[in-house]
């Protein structure tokens, strides 16, 4: 497996400091852009593209957002964009709504779906899902970390694949600082700040945000036959903190890092009781182990293990 070096992705910044009062920002930009995509306006220069979004304020103001991706256009452009279009603010001090930074692991060793049972394990947020597509996801209200196949999303979005990736699987990680308050709290409030960030502090940021959601993947244990905990241990754990859906979230946290016997040993200890109420209930909770057992794939645990934690060494 090969790993690139965390660099910046998708990138949006919000500013109200205008030139002008907001009906005119609106018309200009109307008249530059012609219509909207999804209420989007995406203006063009030099073959170049910035999307920006005019939004209206509680206090009726109007606030503009603009997005662009750092990897394929500099800070010059997102000028030289705003300028030629008429488009006069001070970009450097506009505050930093969301950015995300990217790590890509290249070859691979298994499909995507191999590795969410670790991803999940090595969480500790509540909200986790995954797309149809195999995206994973960790998310609080503030920031979220994705694990999802590059290839599969620029073949759904571009209908061609890389030539830099062919028919390898390239998966990557990203960490998306979702608030401006967030954003402000990992400093880089302002445009100005996220440009003049040096290549070891994007590393540093890309590593914390990702520990910051994921701190247990470093704690799974990569030998064979040796899970992260024992099944006792997880099940006491969930059913301290969970009361509704204790076998979907066991099976969240353990997957196929215990064995299926381990996994069904743990039903004793979810629903430990003596009635025949509970009996039914541990019945149940095996009968649907042995169904999303069945589902997974079946991984080399180390090896996929050592995969995922790669993603959080730090290299430069």
């Amino acid at each position: 497996m090969n790993l690139t070096k965390p660099a910046l992705d998708k990138v949006i910044i919000v500013t109200n400091d205008f030139d002008f009062n907001g009906d005119m920002l609106h018309e200009t930009i109307h008249r530059h852009a012609g219509n909207t995509v999804g209420g989007r306006y995406h203006l063009n220069s030099e073959g170049n593209a910035v999307m920006v979004n005019v939004r209206e304020q509680r206090d009726t103001k109007r606030s503009m957002s603009i997005t662009f991706n750092p990897s394929n256009t500099t800070l010059n452009t997102v000028l030289n964009v705003l300028a030629d279009n008429e488009i006069q603010t001070d970009v450097m001090s506009a505050k930093v709504n969301r950015f995300d930074i990217q790590r890509q692991g290249i070859d691979m060793s298994k499909p995507i779906e191999a590795y969410h049972d670790v991803f999940f394990a090595g969480s500790n947020t509540l909200s986790q899902h995954i797309k149809h597509d195999g995206t994973a996801y960790a998310r609080t209200h503030s920031a979220e970390v994705c694990f999802y196949d590059k290839v599969k999303e620029a073949q759904q979005k571009k209908g061609v694949i890389d030539p830099l990736f062919g028919a390898k699987n390239c998966f990557r990680m990203e960490y998306r600082s979702r608030t401006t308050d967030n954003c402000a709290a990992k400093g880089v409030g302002t445009f100005g700040a996220l440009v003049s960030l040096k290549e070891i502090d994007l590393n540093e940021l890309y590593i914390e945000g990702v520990t910051s959601l994921l701190p247990n993947l470093h704690k799974i244990e990569t030998k064979r036959n040796n899970p992260v905990s024992s099944s006792k241990d997880i099940a006491d754990y969930v059913a301290k903190r969970h009361k509704q859906n204790k076998v979907l979230w066991f099976m969240s946290y353990s997957g196929r890092l215990l064995s299926l016997e381990d996994c069904l040993t743990a039903a004793d200890y979810l629903f430990p009781g003596k009635t025949k109420k509970d009996a039914q209930a541990r019945w149940r909770a095996k009968d649907m182990m042995r169904k999303i057992y069945a589902t997974k794939c079946e991984p080399d645990n180390v090896l996929i293990v050592q995969e995922l934690q790669s993603f959080l060494k730090f290299e430069l």
